[in-house]
């Protein structure tokens, strides 16, 4: 008898092992070859990496972008405090003490810093979950440029679940633009291995991003829920009349 593999992540845990003994109880039980068995689950858990890798966390791609733009806004607000740049100068014009001058021109420096450097300084405070804390430090600045950093920030959206842009190309599952626009830096890898009476299936998201803390967490949901499916396949068929118990647990 054939035998398939899927590696998603060299950190194989729990998941991943339970997900490969359901996907050999399917290859063993299937009457389809061993390669379509392992293409189709290797879909569904592209899939499902895709739906837990951020900003999805488990929701749609359109959910998880608007949940990322509104996370986005939510962060440069609390960093960023506005100050009027007119109102600024008619301060300096008119101050008398020297030390009310200083603390003005202070201001006018963090005023003058521009928005790249506005997202580093962000990035420098955040969180690794991106969440800005109360309690860090804030940096003034003003409507104009809070609109431009936001805007800069939003274009790094989906750079994390780009890594399983070339897994999901070979396997035809879709993903939208937001994310391919970000294959030319992290793309990932895949490959189909054929050897003997082993298939063995491979994808990899490099992670090269702020957000690859959390891809194995993500990936673990990834192989539960598809391991879910599966279970759930062959306990249906065996209700059905279709299968044994026998032949589908006792092997």
């Amino acid at each position: 008898m054939s035998n398939g593999m899927i590696q998603i992540t060299t950190n194989a845990g729990f998941f991943a092992q339970r997900f490969q003994r359901y996907l050999q109880r399917s290859i063993q039980i299937s009457s389809r070859s061993v390669e379509a068995v392992v293409k189709e689950q290797a879909k569904g858990l592209i899939r499902n990496a895709f739906r837990y890798t951020p900003p999805m966390a488990g929701r749609s791609f359109a959910k998880g972008y608007s949940a990322s733009k509104k996370a986005i806004t939510g962060t440069v607000r609390r960093a960023l405090v506005m100050r009027n740049e007119a109102t600024l100068a008619r301060s300096l014009q008119t101050v008398r003490r020297d030390t009310r001058r200083a603390a003005l021109q202070q201001l006018a420096e963090q005023l003058a810093v521009e928005p790249p450097a506005l997202v580093q300084f962000i990035k420098r405070n955040q969180k690794p979950d991106k969440h800005y804390p109360d309690r860090a430090p804030k940096h003034f600045s003003t409507v104009e440029k809070r609109k431009e950093v936001i805007v800069l920030l939003e274009k790094t959206i989906g750079a994390t679940a780009a890594g399983w842009c070339a897994a999901a190309s070979y396997l035809g599952v879709t993903f939208p633009d937001w994310v391919a626009r970000w294959r030319s830096r992290n793309n990932g890898n895949v490959s189909l291995q054929i050897s003997g009476n082993v298939i063995q299936f491979k994808a990899r998201n490099p992670n090269r991003h702020t957000d690859s803390a959390t891809i194995q967490r993500a990936l673990d949901s990834a192989y539960d829920r598809q391991a879910e499916a599966m279970r759930r396949r062959l306990t249906s068929a065996i209700a059905a009349g279709v299968l044994r118990r026998e032949d589908v647990f006792g092997r």
